[in-house]
C-alpha cells in the first residue's frame, strides 16, 4: 500500500476510482449477491444519457468519455457525484463504490476521524471551519480578486478611477454576496493573508 492510500480519503480520490474502474470493466467486482455485470447495466443507461436535448435547436451528443473524464468533471468523486446529478446523469459505478468505501471506511474508524478527513484530507482549522466553510471562503476571495485584477486593469487601460480594495470589498460584500454585516476593511485583511498564503503554497 501506498503513502497516498494510508490517508483516510484515499477512497475519495480518482487513483481509486480508476482502481476500482478496471475491476468494472473486466468484471472482476466481487459482490456480496449475485455477481452483476456493473459495467453492462451501466452502459445500458449510458445509452440514453448521450443525447441531450436542446429547446432552441437539435439534439447534441455527449461523448462517451465525458463520463469517465474523472478530474476534468470535478476535483474529488464526491464533488464529481454533484455534478452528474445536476446535470441528471448517473455516475459511472465506480464512483459510487469509491464514495461507498469512504463511508465504510468512516463507521471503521468509529469516530476517530470526522468526514471532512474522510473525504478531503481537510482537518477543521481553528476559526475557519470545516472543508465547506474553507471552499466558501476561497471562492469569495477568488471572485473579489477576480474584482481586484479588473479593477487595476480598467485603470492601466481605460483610465477609471482606481478604487480602494476597501470600496471594491464594500460593493463586492454588499451587491455580490447580499453581506451588510461583513466589515469591508476585516475583509480586504483576510483576503491579503490569504492571498499570501496561496503565494507561499505555490
Amino acid at each position: 500500500m501506498g503513502e497516498s492510500e494510508k490517508k483516510p480519503s484515499y477512497c475519495n480520490s480518482w487513483d481509486h476510482v480508476r482502481t476500482i474502474r478496471k475491476k468494472v470493466v473486466a468484471n472482476e467486482l466481487k459482490t456480496w449477491g449475485p455477481s452483476i455485470d456493473m459495467e453492462k447495466t451501466w452502459r445500458m443507461i449510458q445509452g440514453y444519457q448521450v443525447t441531450i436535448t436542446d429547446v432552441d435547436g437539435p439534439a447534441s451528443m455527449l461523448h462517451s468519455d465525458y463520463f469517465r473524464s474523472d478530474e476534468c468533471i470535478a476535483k474529488t468523486p464526491l464533488e464529481a457525484l454533484t455534478v452528474y446529478l445536476d446535470r441528471g446523469h448517473y455516475p459511472p459505478p465506480e464512483v459510487l463504490i469509491a464514495l461507498h468505501h469512504c463511508f465504510l471506511m468512516y463507521f471503521k474508524f468509529a469516530g476517530h476521524y470526522e468526514l471532512d478527513e474522510m473525504f478531503f484530507d481537510a482537518p477543521r482549522k481553528q476559526r475557519i471551519g470545516n472543508y465547506a466553510a474553507q471552499s466558501d471562503k476561497d471562492d469569495s476571495f477568488l471572485m473579489f480578486d477576480y474584482l481586484v485584477s479588473l479593477g487595476a486593469s480598467r485603470a492601466n487601460t481605460e483610465g477609471f478611477k482606481r478604487k480602494s480594495q476597501t470600496e471594491l470589498a464594500e460593493v463586492f460584500l454588499q451587491q455580490k454576496q447580499g453581506d451588510f454585516d461583513t466589515d469591508p476593511e476585516s475583509f480586504v485583511r483576510h483576503y491579503r493573508r490569504w492571498k499570501q498564503n496561496r503565494k507561499a503554497d505555490k
